[in-house]
């Protein structure tokens, strides 16, 4: 009897120690599966951030690109502007006959028209009577430009950009709306209103043709956080100065990228690019609330 109990009990100790030794293989190997899984967990968000990224980036700078030759395109048309011999000699000559002004009119209406992106152009010239314009137009709005109330952006541009002030009485409508204007002179004088060509941008159809087709909306500012367009339906006031996605950017070594946000709760990808004729931010804010979940895991 006793020989049997101390074989039960050597079967007992045997069983209780496979058991534990196969208790702790399968801790370990649930360890290591959690391991790699957590692994490729990681691998995999930072797989999907970084492809979103790419993609975010590059419609930013499809964006661009456009927005660029918009202003490209403004360039071209004035230093075509000026080699027609009736529009060089109103803006130049202190005397005009009547025939060459109305063919200089001409030569503009149909110059402006070529460019949706125009809203108007004004060909000044401080010593004669007249003053060239084209588009949709408000005599009320040469003044701010002859008054030197245009405000200057916090922009390093080869091009002359100021903010403006149009009215669109001309329109049918009763509200003005700003705008950008660019205004080409036909010597270095300083004297900006002695002779210039202004040309008046169309704050609607950049808005609507242009940068409404990112899906989040884009804002586009000057380095101090002055909004000069934007379709982002977040956005509620004319500066983003005090942003802290802005903060980051100006923070940035790189004038174009992209980096995770939380905006009033939501998460966000903010991707950013800087205009080469402009000097203007472009700033696209994209809800990725579909992918927040693994994005945005801690």
């Amino acid at each position: 009897m006793l020989f049997k109990i101390q074989i039960n009990n050597h079967l007992f100790s045997a069983r209780k120690y496979y058991l534990k030794l196969l208790l702790s293989f399968l801790f370990m190997a649930t360890l290591i599966v959690l391991s790699i899984s957590i692994i490729f967990t990681q691998l995999y968000t930072k797989d999907i951030y970084d492809q979103l990224s790419v993609d975010y980036v590059n419609n930013i700078s499809s964006v661009q690109h456009e927005f660029d030759n918009v202003f490209s395109q403004l360039k071209n048309t004035y230093v075509f502007m000026i080699q027609l011999p009736d529009i060089n000699n109103f803006l130049t000559s202190p005397n005009n006959d009547l025939s060459s002004i109305n063919r200089a009119s001409g030569y503009l209406t149909s110059l402006n028209s070529i460019n949706p992106y125009l809203y108007s152009t004004i060909v000044f010239n401080k010593d004669t009577d007249f003053v060239l314009t084209a588009g949709k137009f408000d005599y009320a709005d040469i003044k701010q430009f002859t008054d030197n109330k245009i405000k200057r952006l916090d922009i390093k541009s080869d091009l002359n950009i100021v903010s403006c002030t149009l009215n669109q009485s001309a329109a049918r409508s009763t509200k003005p709306f700003d705008t950008i204007s660019v205004i080409f002179m036909p010597s270095d004088s300083e004297n900006v209103f002695n002779n210039a060509v202004i040309m008046n941008v169309d704050r609607n159809e950049i808005e609507k043709r242009l940068l409404a087709n990112i899906e989040g909306g884009i804002i586009v500012a000057d380095n101090s956080g002055t909004v000069v367009f934007e379709s982002y339906s977040g956005l509620s006031k004319n500066s983003i100065a005090d942003e802290t996605y802005f903060h980051n950017i100006l923070s940035s070594d790189f004038l174009k990228g992209s980096f995770k946000f939380t905006q009033n709760g939501s998460p966000a990808i903010v991707s950013y690019t800087k205009s080469i004729m402009t000097d203007l931010y472009i700033i696209n804010i994209r809800s990725i609330n579909k992918y927040s979940d693994i994005i945005f895991k801690k």
